[in-house]
């Protein structure tokens, strides 16, 4: 109803501040910008876009000229291409476009905006476009805002007369996100616009050069969103790898200016401390994030851009008994191991099917991996992603135990939890973790999983169901495409990797692999499909082991 009232009086309601004498001066903004800038390192081709070219994650749309801009959905025959379309509303790119020639990236900036509110008014016959949600307007206002800012530490003097028309983009965005801001869906939402808020009052207001309550309340408001939103063992609470670095990085760059008072400074360097230490708990050693729940390795930043950090030990475990994460490194290779809820019981619609599900990197080389997100709109792929079938915990074919639909609803819900409070370690070196599962109780009982990594490498799970309905009992596996899958004659099977040529043999006790299929998996978001195999395994009573050992003996080979 909000919306529709401000688009029948956008005159009346949208209300923007005076712009400051010298917009995007502030030092406070300077420093915010030199830790949010990381986030354009997603946008490796930005040369293109003063002529109107712009290529998002590898996926490029010439609309000819910086004039013939329409952010309508280009690619409306492609469900997964909605976060092209995200990324060019949300202006991220103008931190590389800046970096790369700040006057020029400012001049094609302002040229944007200008054509953007052109295209786009909001009145009562045009309504609200996408372009003005809020979380549109928070990533335009903290992009632009940054961008700006560097531009004038890098030189761009404060007469360019296109410095006020983004000035006034700024002011104009902010009017309707203080009005629109999802402080009631609360999360990331509401971060996203409590910082986009502080970050608009120190681009264009008078309060980004000297303290005042204005400005302390926007820091407070941002600061405490992400303080209610952290679990007590440091993880972001929607349990989304990617999220909780989106947050760490707006925790940071908050942080950076220096605008609290001594008891929020304290809060604020405590809380992105906690932080740090609890993303370890989803980092492979490959350095970057297992894709549980809704992530993306390319949705937001690489975790060393935001403060972690490999710890450079030989054998060693990270556990989060709040978030439901689980972490076993010996050497090279990594298991992380998913036992925890869907997701917070007020917001789950990042939660996926993969309780009990496990990621493995051997020797820095992703080897099981969680399929990720291969679509975020209403449809068969939405389906599939959230599916506990497309998922490797252990499960029944027929059954989820969760009850999804739409794109982010939950209906019945069912839980995965540790079954000890801490990861356990045998006399010979060995870590474990075990959990299970109620979310098929009403049909065969629970589900079980133990995970288990050696002082070899060598790993073992193994899955046990209460009373599994007959053959429907299954766990199944996906193997990125750099490994290729082997049988020798008497049907051993083994990975073999095309990167470095080592080869694992896969030894299933109390069951047997069923089905090879071609899939896919989706690591960077839904428009960078990669292929896959899918391992179908089945016991034959109700536990089974699967063995994952290196091939010593070189039976299999490259």
């Amino acid at each position: 109803m909000l919306n529709k009232r401000i688009a029948s009086h956008p005159d009346a309601l949208i209300c923007p501040k005076d712009i400051s004498r010298s917009p995007f001066s502030s030092k406070k903004l300077l420093e915010f910008a030199n830790v949010y800038q990381v986030l354009g390192g997603r946008f490796s081709e930005v040369s293109g876009i003063h002529e109107g070219v712009f290529v998002f994650k590898g996926v490029s749309h010439n609309y000819g000229a910086l004039d013939n801009v329409n952010w309508d959905q280009p690619f409306v025959d492609d469900p997964s291409m909605i976060n092209w379309w995200h990324d060019l509303s949300f202006f991220s790119f103008a931190l590389p476009l800046v970096d790369e020639d700040p006057l020029a990236g400012v001049k094609t900036l302002a040229q944007l905006v200008q054509t953007l509110e052109a295209r786009h008014p909001i009145n009562k016959k045009a309504g609200i476009h996408f372009t003005w949600s809020p979380i549109a307007l928070s990533l335009r206002i903290m992009g632009l805002s940054s961008a700006v800012a560097r531009a004038k530490a890098a030189g761009v003097v404060s007469n360019v007369p296109e410095l006020l028309a983004l000035a006034k983009h700024i002011a104009y965005c902010a009017a309707i996100l203080e009005l629109t801001t999802e402080r009631y869906l609360g999360y990331n939402h509401h971060v996203f616009g409590a910082t986009a808020l502080f970050v608009a009052d120190l681009a264009v207001g008078e309060y980004g050069f000297a303290r005042n309550d204005q400005s302390e309340a926007y820091f407070e408001e941002a600061l405490s969103a992400i303080e209610r939103h952290v679990l007590e063992d440091g993880f972001w609470d929607e349990r989304s790898p990617s999220y909780h670095i989106h947050m760490l990085l707006l925790a940071r760059a908050i942080a950076a200016t220096k605008n609290a008072k001594l008891t929020q400074q304290e809060r604020i360097d405590a809380l992105i401390n906690r932080m740090c230490t609890a993303l370890d708990c989803v980092v492979h050693t490959d350095g970057e994030i297992a894709v549980f729940n809704d992530s993306a390795m390319e949705d937001s930043v690489p975790p060393e851009d935001v403060g972690w950090l490999a710890l450079g030990l030989e054998q060693y475990y990270n556990m989060l008994p709040d978030a439901g994460f689980a972490k076993l490194v010996v050497g090279d290779t990594s298991l992380i191991f998913d036992a925890g809820p869907l997701g917070p019981k007020d917001m789950v619609g990042h939660g996926h099917g993969d309780f009990l599900s496990v990621e493995i990197c051997w020797e820095g080389e992703r080897l099981i991996v969680d399929p990720g997100v291969s679509s975020i709109t209403v449809g068969a792929e939405r389906v599939w992603t959230r599916s506990a079938l497309t998922h490797n915990g252990p499960t029944m074919d027929g059954f989820e135990p969760a009850d999804f639909f739409g794109v982010w609803r939950v209906g019945r819900r069912g839980q995965a939890s540790f079954d000890t409070q801490d990861v356990l370690q045998s006399p010979d070196g060995t870590f474990s973790i075990s959990g299970s599962c109620d979310g098929y109780s009403a049909v065969a009982g629970l589900v079980w999983r133990k995970v288990s990594i050696m002082p070899t490498g060598h790993i073992h799970i193994e899955d046990k169901w209460d009373a599994p309905p007959n053959g429907t009992a299954r766990s199944a596996f996906l193997v990125p495409d750099t490994w290729s899958v082997k049988q020798n004659r008497l049907g051993n099977l083994a990975l073999c990797s095309k990167l470095s040529g080592v080869s694992l043999v896969i030894d299933v006790k109390g069951g047997a692999v069923v089905s090879i299929e071609p899939s896919w998996w989706f690591p960077k978001g839904p428009m960078v499909p990669c292929k896959a195999t899918l391992l179908i395994l089945r016991p034959k009573g109700k536990e089974m082991a699967i063995c994952f050992t290196p091939d010593l003996a070189g039976e299999f080979g490259r």
